[in-house]
C-alpha cells in the first residue's frame, strides 16, 4: 500500500506544541518504549507520539520541516514499508540522520500514517506491519505496545480473548494457555463483566484476582475498535496497575472523584465547548444524532444547531444556565436533523475554570431522546383525545379485586352524573339498578373472568337515580407476558337513540297493520272493474281506500286521515271498522242508506275521538248501481274524482259540497249522482299523489296526474296504476315518498 500525494497537504502545522493530540492514542503511545507517532491523513495532524520518539525528534521546527518536506517528496508512489531517512537538528549537537518506516493505515472513515523512527540503518522487527486489513490500526497498537508497561488484553466482539502482553501476564500470573480463547470473567471472577462491552468506552477501577488468588486492583480502560466500515470487531483493555493507590484511602478518593466526574458524563453524544458556546470537539455519534460530521459544527455556536422558536418555548433553557455559568442537567433540547427532521436531545453540561475562576470551556453530553419524546407526545395525544372524547372512557385496573377504575374521562362523569373522585377507585357496578339485566351483568362477568372483550347494551343508573342505556364495549389491555392488566370501557348514552327505535319499530307494526287492511286484490264484477294501491310514506299516515259488492251495489271509498304517526293509523283503523259495521246493520236490516247519510253517521260516530286527538278525515264515498249504472256520491273535503268519459279527449270533475270529518257535529253533507255508460273511467287519489316534488321542489300536480289518466284510456285499472307508480318514482328521483300515495281507478264494462 503506497501514500498518495493528494492525501497530504504542505501547509498543514505538525508541530507538537501546535497539534491537538487525541487523548487515548496520544496515551497509548506513552506506553511504547518505542520511537513512534501516528498522524491523521490528509492534514498530516499529530494523533498521538510515544515518549523515545519526543526524546528523538523533540519539539524543533526544523526537524518536523524535515519531516513534512521527506513525507511530501517521497508520497509519490513509494511502497509503503521501506525505510526512510531524514536529517535531524539537536540543540549544541551535530546533525544525524534518523530512519523512519511509514505504513498507511484505515482509520475511521480516513487514513492515518504510523511512523516508527530508529537512529540506527536497521530498526526493531516487531515495528514492521505485515498485514493490511480493514483492524490494521489495532493490528499495529497491539504490536507497538507488546513492551508496554501497562497491562494490556485484546478480545473479539464477543469478548473472547485474543491477545495479552507481556505486562499483563506479569500483573496476574496468569500465561496465555490460561486466558486466550476465554471469556475475561473466567480466569478472574471479580474481573468485569459483559455489560461493559456494549460499544462505549468504559473507564474505572478493576479488581481482580491473580492466579494464586491474590487481589490486584488496576485501573483500566475498555475501548471499542472498528473496521473501516465502522463494523465493532475488538476491544481494547489496558490496565495500569493501582494496588499500592487504593490501599491509600486518600489516593482511592482521588481516583473514584476523577472516573465519577468522567462516568457522569458518558452519554450519546460527548462535545466539549469554548467559553463562548462554540465547539471545539465532539464524538462521532454527533453524525448518528444530527447528521453531521464532526467538522461540520466544530468552530461553530451550539445554538446555530437549535430550533431558535422551540428553544425559546422551553423553561429552563440552555442559554439561560449558560449565562448563569452553572452547570446544566436533562434540558431538553430541539435540533433539527440535517434531513430535516426534528431531534430532541437531553443535554447536561457543566462549566470548567481555570485556577483564577475564569471560565474556559464546557463540557456536556446530549443523549437522543426523540424515539421516546415521539412516544410521550403519542401519549399526551390519546389522553387529550380521551379527554376530549364524546363518549365515556373509564379505565379499569384489572390486577385488582372488583376491577376499580383508574381513569375516568369528563365524558363519563357527564353520562353518569358521578365526577372522576367518585368514580376512581370504586367499581363501575354501581351504575347498575334493579332493571338491570341479570343476563346483561353474567356478561360482563364471563367477559372480564376469561379476559375476553364484548359489546352490549345494559340498563344503566345515573347517579341522581336516572335510567338511561348504555352501549358498553369492554377491551382488554394485556402487558407484554400476555397477561390482562386493566380493561377499557367504551360507554354511550344510547337511551335516545333506544327509544327512537323503538318508536320506529312501532310504526313499522303500524305500517303492516295499515297496509294489511287495505284490499290485496283489484276486483272485477259484472258491470266494473276496480284496482287500487297505496305507497306508504317512510312515517305511517292514515290513508284508506276499499271496495264492497253487494247485490248490486259496489260501494267505493278513499280517505285520508291527517298526520303521520301511530294516531292517525288508529283513526284510519276505527273507521274502517265504522264503515264495515255500518255496513254490516244495513245489509241485516235491509235498510236503504246514501253516501251523504253515511257520511252524516261516520262524522257523528267519530267526532270525539277525532276532537281528541286533533285529526281530522277527508273523504270521498261513491255507490254504484251496477244495474241502472247510477253513480250516487258524497264527499267529505276530498280530492275531486276525475271522470273520463269513453270517447271524449278531456275529463271532468266529480264534486260535492261537504266539510271534513271531525271539526264539527252534525254537518250536513250533499249527495250527487250521474249515469255512467260503459268505457267510462274515475279515478280518486290522495294529496300526496299530487304534492310530489322532484328534486327542485316542483309538484306532480293535478295536470300532469290528468294526462296519463287520459294517455292510457286503453289500459286496465291495474296497468294505469302502474304507469302512474312508474311515472311518478321518476318524477321524485326516489321510491319513498314524503307522504302517502293512494289511488283508486274503475273502469264501467257493459252490462251481462
Amino acid at each position: 500500500m503506497s501514500t498518495k500525494t493528494s492525501r497530504l497537504k504542505p501547509g498543514t502545522a505538525l508541530f507538537p506544541s501546535e497539534a491537538k493530540p487525541e487523548p487515548l492514542i496520544d496515551a497509548l503511545l506513552n506506553q511504547v518504549s518505542g520511537a513512534v507517532c501516528i498522524l491523521r491523513l490528509p492534514d498530516l495532524s499529530l494523533m498521538g507520539m510515544s515518549a523515545k520518539a519526543r526524546q528523538l525528534i523533540g519539539c524543533s521546527a526544523n526537524n518536523w520541516a524535515g519531516l513534512r518536506e521527506d513525507l511530501l517528496a517521497r508520497s509519490d508512489g513509494d511502497s509503503a514499508g521501506q525505510t526512510r531517512t531524514f536529517r535531524c537538528h539537536r540543540q549544541h549537537h551535530a546533525p544525524f540522520q534518523l530512519n523512519y518506516v511509514s505504513r498507511l493505515l484505515a482509520y475511521g472513515e480516513g487514513f492515518c500514517l504510523f511512523l516508527t523512527f530508529t537512529e540506527q540503518s536497521t530498526y526493531p522487527a516487531a515495528c514492521v506491519l505485515d498485514t493490511p486489513a480493514q483492524d490494521e490500526y489495532l493490528r499495529v497498537l497491539t504490536a507497538a505496545l507488546q513492551k508496554s508497561r501497562g497491562a494490556i488484553l485484546l478480545t473479539d466482539a464477543q469478548g473472547t480473548v485474543t491477545y495479552a502482553n507481556e505486562a499483563y501476564k506479569q500483573l496476574t500470573g496468569y500465561e496465555d494457555s490460561d486466558i486466550i480463547g476465554k471469556q475475561p470473567g473466567a480466569s478472574s471472577p471479580d474481573f468485569h463483566t459483559s455489560e461493559q462491552y456494549q460499544g462505549c468506552v468504559w473507564l474505572g477501577d478493576i479488581q481482580g484476582h491473580k492466579k494464586n488468588g491474590e487481589i490486584y486492583w488496576a485501573s483500566g480502560v475498555i475501548v471499542p475498535l472498528g473496521d473501516s466500515a465502522g463494523e465493532r470487531v475488538h476491544y481494547a483493555v489496558i490496565q495500569r496497575d493501582i494496588t499500592d493507590c487504593v490501599n491509600g484511602k486518600e489516593a482511592l478518593r482521588e481516583s473514584e472523584e476523577r472516573f465519577r466526574a468522567v462516568t457522569e458524563m458518558v452519554g450519546e453524544w460527548l462535545w466539549e465547548q469554548d467559553a463562548e458556546g462554540r465547539y471545539t470537539w465532539t464524538s462521532a455519534t454527533v453524525t448518528k444524532v444530527l447528521g453531521l460530521q464532526p467538522g461540520q459544527i466544530l468552530g461553530k455556536h451550539y445554538l446555530d444547531f437549535l430550533i431558535p422558536k422551540a428553544c425559546e418555548s422551553l423553561p429552563g433553557t440552555v442559554a439561560v444556565n449558560r449565562d448563569n455559568k452553572n452547570s446544566f442537567r436533562n434540558v431538553v433540547n430541539r435540533y433539527m436533523h440535517r434531513e430535516g427532521y426534528e431531534v430532541y436531545t437531553h443535554s447536561s453540561g457543566a462549566p470548567v475554570f481555570d485556577e483564577k475562576g475564569h471560565l474556559v470551556k464546557w463540557r456536556g453530553v446530549d443523549q437522543d431522546i426523540t424515539a421516546s419524546k415521539q412516544v410521550e407526545d403519542i401519549l399526551r395525544t390519546q389522553e387529550r383525545a380521551m379527554e376530549s372524547a364524546s363518549v365515556g372512557i373509564a379505565i379499569c385496573d384489572a390486577r385488582q379485586s372488583g376491577f376499580p377504575v383508574i381513569y375516568a374521562n369528563p365524558a363519563l362523569c357527564a353520562i353518569t352524573g358521578y365526577s372522576r373522585e367518585e368514580l376512581t377507585g370504586t367499581s363501575l357496578r354501581i351504575l347498575q339498578g334493579a332493571l338491570t339485566d341479570p343476563a346483561a351483568i353474567e356478561t360482563i362477568r364471563i367477559t372480564l373472568k376469561k379476559g375476553l372483550s364484548c359489546k352490549l347494551h345494559i340498563c344503566n343508573y345515573r347517579k341522581n337515580g336516572t335510567l338511561f342505556w348504555n352501549e358498553l364495549l369492554l377491551s382488554p389491555v394485556r402487558d407484554p407476558e400476555g397477561v390482562v392488566s386493566h380493561y377499557v370501557g367504551i360507554q354511550s348514552d344510547i337511551t335516545e337513540q333506544r327509544l327512537m327505535s323503538e318508536e320506529r319499530h312501532q310504526l313499522e307494526l303500524a305500517r303492516n297493520i295499515q297496509l294489511s287492511l287495505l284490499p290485496k286484490k283489484p276486483m272485477k264484477v259484472a258491470g266494473m272493474e276496480l284496482a287500487g294501491i297505496c305507497l306508504p310514506a317512510a312515517q305511517v299516515g292514515g290513508d284508506y281506500f276499499d271496495y264492497f259488492y253487494r247485490a248490486d251495489w259496489l260501494d267505493i271509498v278513499i280517505a285520508d286521515v291527517s298526520g303521520h304517526n301511530v294516531g292517525a293509523a288508529l283513526i284510519m283503523t276505527e273507521l274502517r271498522s265504522a264503515l264495515k259495521a255500518g255496513l254490516y246493520l244495513t245489509d241485516y236490516q235491509q235498510s236503504d242508506y246514501s253516501p251523504a247519510y253515511f257520511l252524516w253517521v261516520l262524522n257523528e260516530l267519530l267526532y270525539d275521538d277525532l276532537n281528541n286527538a286533533e285529526l281530522f278525515i277527508s273523504m270521498f264515498y261513491l255507490r254504484y248501481n251496477i244495474t241502472t249504472r247510477t253513480l250516487y256520491y258524497a264527499n267529505a273535503g276530498h280530492n275531486k274524482v276525475m271522470l273520463a268519459r269513453h270517447g271524449f279527449s278531456n275529463h271532468q270533475v266529480l264534486d260535492a259540497e261537504g266539510m271534513i270529518l271531525g271539526v264539527k257535529r252534525s254537518v250536513n253533507f250533499e249527495e250527487c249522482s250521474m249515469v255512467l255508460e260503459p268505457g267510462d273511467r274515475l279515478l280518486m287519489y290522495t294529496d300526496g299523489v299530487i304534492e310530489t316534488q322532484d328534486v327542485t321542489g316542483q309538484f306532480f300536480g293535478e295536470n300532469s296526474l290528468a294526462r296519463l289518466f287520459l294517455d292510457n284510456s286503453q289500459d286496465s285499472p291495474q296497468q294505469l296504476l302502474k304507469t302512474i307508480e312508474k311515472e311518478l318514482t321518476c318524477f321524485a328521483s326516489q321510491s319513498d315518498f314524503r307522504d302517502d300515495i293512494t289511488l283508486v281507478t274503475a273502469t264501467v264494462t257493459a252490462s251481462p
